[in-house]
């Protein structure tokens, strides 16, 4: 039997890889936890791993949900954390993957979860799977995920709690140098490594769809916009369109989370959510 190497911080313990035993709690608005989500569906561990949602808002304790959660009941994120280890003191985070055996957090930090999912689990891929990682080009993933982490998700992040106009002008011009980066890569192959889409392609679509919806006016991060990155545009229309992201992108979470969250709150005075942008120009 497959096994894999649960952790939750100092703790690691051998469970494992079995059909419907296993199970996420993400939120729609999260570009993290909408990594592992996407290899769910791409991969058909949808038919294996259960998933439920937390609400879009976090409220003074965290994360909550609207109702008891399905598998373990809780009210709040933290009360799951809590089943695991009763002293954590946080931060409680998504997404998260539970044991439902003992309702124990199995994995919490969302790239080992995608990359869990596109090994470890690879007897329950479905036949026609794409391969999203392999040994053989695992340097190349690696590093070109830590760029995307490192170059453009973290400095969106950042622009949320600047206060110095310097600041904000050195990080905007790194950003959108990597998207000038990007766009010329991607005019030369239709995917980020090459042919065919890999983990690189949903650590870059996650982030990208949200500075698209809700980050490119709330953050300031309007010099430029998506269409006027043809090549990304259309890359990232491929992957909501044809991989069929776009069941898994939703446009009003991502807005309630980021204009009345802590995105919102540290640089608006209002909770007012745009109604826009139109999706419409995502589709095909």
């Amino acid at each position: 039997m497959t096994t894999f190497t649960a952790k939750f911080i100092d703790q690691e313990w051998e469970v494992p890889v079995e059909s419907g035993r296993y199970h996420m709690i993400v939120g729609e608005f999260c570009p993290y936890a909408q990594r592992p989500q996407i290899a769910r569906q791409l991969l058909g561990l949808d038919k294996h791993i259960s998933i439920s949602f937390v609400d879009d808002v976090p409220s003074d304790i965290g994360l909550i949900f609207s109702q008891p959660e399905q598998v373990t009941g809780a009210k709040s994120l933290r009360d799951i954390y809590h089943l695991t280890d009763p002293t954590y003191k946080g931060p409680y985070t998504i997404p998260i993957l539970i044991d439902k055996t003992d309702n124990r957090i199995v994995c919490k930090e969302s790239a080992d979860m995608l990359r869990l999912f596109t090994t470890d689990f690879s007897d329950l891929h479905q036949e026609d799977a794409p391969v999203l990682f392999s040994q053989e080009t695992a340097s190349l993933i690696d590093n070109d995920i830590k760029d995307i982490n490192n170059n453009f998700q973290s400095l969106m992040y950042k622009l949320a709690f600047l206060d110095k106009q310097t600041d904000y002008d050195t990080y905007s011009k790194e950003f959108f140098t990597f998207l000038d980066q990007k766009e010329h890569l991607l005019g030369q192959r239709p995917f980020l490594l090459g042919d065919n889409l890999s983990e690189v392609d949903i650590h870059f679509f996650t982030p990208l769809v949200r500075w698209d919806i809700a980050g490119r006016d709330l953050l300031l991060l309007n010099q430029k916009a998506l269409e006027d990155y043809p090549n990304i545009f259309s890359w990232a229309k491929t992957l909501y369109n044809d991989f069929n992201l776009k069941t898994l992108t939703n446009p009003q979470s991502i807005k309630n989370n980021y204009y009345l969250g802590k995105f919102g709150r540290a640089v608006r005075h209002h909770t007012i959510v745009p109604t826009g942008p139109n999706m419409v120009k995502w589709e095909k």
